[in-house]
């Protein structure tokens, strides 16, 4: 388990001095799991850097996305985090344009990053791919809506100072 493994890993590492952990791409549904156990690591500095994807701010499509679809519980385990460590850096991911998302549930997921106020956002575009489910879900967020949240999300980012990548 998580836990199990930063244990080990705490041991092995006592002996090398001040190492530093990156946790990259923790699912949240085991950040949140789990939070009681990582807290301790963040809190000592051990971890300094989170990369969680939450792809969403909206409970609907996460559950879409076939995602932990609790967003409340994972921001309040992100804030748990940035709370017991001020310098620890959080990342994430962000799919916007998700089948049927609407602009409300977009702005949702803005107002998550803005809570946050995350170190790094990357923003993707949803695309259909053969392998997923999601390429059945219609109707699609057309271009010009698209155009219209990449140009929300970057004001958004900057007003805020909150560094970030957009791939289109």
């Amino acid at each position: 388990s998580l836990p199990e493994l930063l244990n080990k890993m705490s041991d092995i590492d006592n002996s090398f001095g001040k190492v530093i952990w990156t946790l990259k791409n923790i699912h949240p549904i085991w950040a949140v799991r789990y939070k009681e156990q990582i807290l301790p690591y963040i809190k000592e500095g051990k971890i300094n850097v989170i990369l969680c994807p939450i792809q969403s701010g909206n409970d609907r499509i996460l559950k879409l996305m076939n995602r932990f679809n609790d967003s409340l519980e994972v921001l309040n385990t992100l804030k748990a985090f940035r709370n017991t460590n001020k310098t620890l850096k959080l990342r994430t991911h962000v799919i916007y344009g998700f089948p049927t998302e609407t602009e409300f549930e977009f702005k949702e997921t803005l107002d998550f990053i803005k809570t946050i106020k995350f170190d790094w956002v990357s923003f993707f575009k949803y695309y259909d791919a053969d392998s997923m489910a999601s390429i059945n879900i219609n109707p699609k967020v057309n271009e010009t809506e698209i155009k219209l949240r990449i140009k929300t999300l970057r004001v958004l980012m900057k007003k805020n100072k909150i560094p970030f990548s957009c791939e289109y």
